[in-house]
């Protein structure tokens, strides 16, 4: 569980434009941010404080490649 600064880490080979958005458990988007990973380690962090506590989740593209995280807001 965190309180809304989640940190985003990859490290692979994957580069070019990432998109990380967040949906409500209902499917909703309620946040993105558009980033870019130039090299194969990446760290960023996102600040989704102004959210309320609960389950969400995390859309993390990078090209073709998709992955999702379920986050729970405290």
């Amino acid at each position: 569980p965190g309180s809304g600064l989640i940190n985003i880490g990859m490290d692979n080979t994957l580069v070019g434009k990432l998109r990380a958005d967040i949906y409500s458990v209902r499917g909703r988007r309620i946040f993105n941010s558009e980033l870019v990973k130039s090299t194969g380690n990446f760290s960023a962090q996102l600040d989704l404080g102004d959210l309320a506590p609960g389950i969400y989740f995390l859309e993390i593209r990078v090209e073709d490649h998709q992955c999702i995280r379920k986050i729970i807001l405290e």
